[in-house]
């Protein structure tokens, strides 16, 4: 009878221990946070008009104006919070709650509130919802992070209090929203008169990066970023500046009116936007580190000309 006690005991033990384990394992891949960080999009005024004052009107800073597609502008809150999951990704996650139009009728809207994932520590961007960085809270979300994908398990009422979990494998469905943490290259077309072929630029090792969009309506804000590069010198950032309006044959015209510019032009193309949330507003840079991490994918011209002084 005793011999059996001693296999029966390391049985015993090394189910309490696998027991143990899943449970570590579980909480390893699933986190409860609570968002009490903000987000703004200052793209959008404050202020609108007011149709039973016939004035002007503004409204809380506790609340945003968020541009829903068919539905117009809406008042909307936004909880966020700066975040690492898996292998070192860092995001600032949010939940984007619809509340009623900015403008009154119909004031009663029911919108689904929306995922955003943005840059680590950035307050303020500009909010599109056809930007793949954001994206319907449905009852099954996923989203990706780089390479690895995670759910949104649960929200509260309060939209505040979020559960995550981590997938151990690439779902089928796509993600409901994504970002790309660190800069993989932008495709653009060179000006080369006569060359049509798409290229990867990518960053110099070691060196910050600006991706600059502009168009020839706005040259005035290339010349000072020429300019304030020039001064620089060695201590001057990369810049890839493209141009996501102009026509080729304009791009080249302006190129030889301007034959001292600090960096080279390039034109957009279909593919240039992927990955980079790319807003119609110009002129603005996205900004990546000597690191290759991506800080703002959104700086406007004259934030972005005190940043490089």
């Amino acid at each position: 009878m005793m011999k059996f006690l001693v296999p029966l005991s390391l049985f015993s033990l090394l189910v309490i221990l696998s027991g143990g384990c899943s449970r570590d394992l579980h909480e390893e891949t699933t986190r409860v946070f609570f968002l009490n960080q903000s987000l703004k999009d200052q793209y959008i005024g404050r202020y609108f008009y007011n149709r039973e004052t016939t004035s002007r009107d503004s409204f809380s800073h506790e609340f945003q104006q968020i541009e829903f597609p068919g539905n117009g502008r809406i008042l909307s809150k936004i909880f966020t919070k700066d975040i690492v999951l898996g292998r070192n990704d860092s995001v600032r996650i949010g939940i984007i709650h619809p509340l009623e139009k900015v403008y009154g009728y119909p004031k009663t809207i029911t919108l689904a509130d929306q995922l955003i994932l943005t840059p680590y520590g950035q307050d303020t961007i500009p909010i599109s919802l056809d930007q793949e960085n954001v994206g319907p809270v449905t009852r099954s979300t996923v989203f990706r992070i780089n390479r690895n994908y995670y759910s949104l398990n649960s929200l509260d009422s309060t939209r505040q209090r979020i559960e995550l979990g981590t997938l151990e494998r690439r779902p089928r469905s796509q993600p409901t929203a994504a970002i790309d943490t660190r800069f993989k290259g932008i495709a653009v077309r060179p000006l080369a008169a006569g060359d049509t072929t798409e290229v990867r630029v990518q960053k110099e090792p070691g060196k910050a990066t600006l991706i600059y969009f502009w168009s020839i309506a706005r040259e005035g804000d290339l010349e000072e970023l020429s300019e304030r590069i020039a001064e620089m010198g060695e201590a001057a950032p990369l810049v890839i500046a493209v141009s996501r309006t102009d026509s080729k044959a304009n791009l080249l015209d302006f190129s030889s009116r301007h034959p001292n510019l600090s960096f080279p032009l390039y034109q957009a193309t279909a593919s240039t936007c992927n990955g980079l949330q790319c807003h119609p507003g110009i002129s603005h840079a996205m900004v990546i580190n000597s690191e290759g991490r991506i800080l703002t994918h959104y700086r406007q011209h004259r934030d972005l000309l005190r940043h490089l002084q």
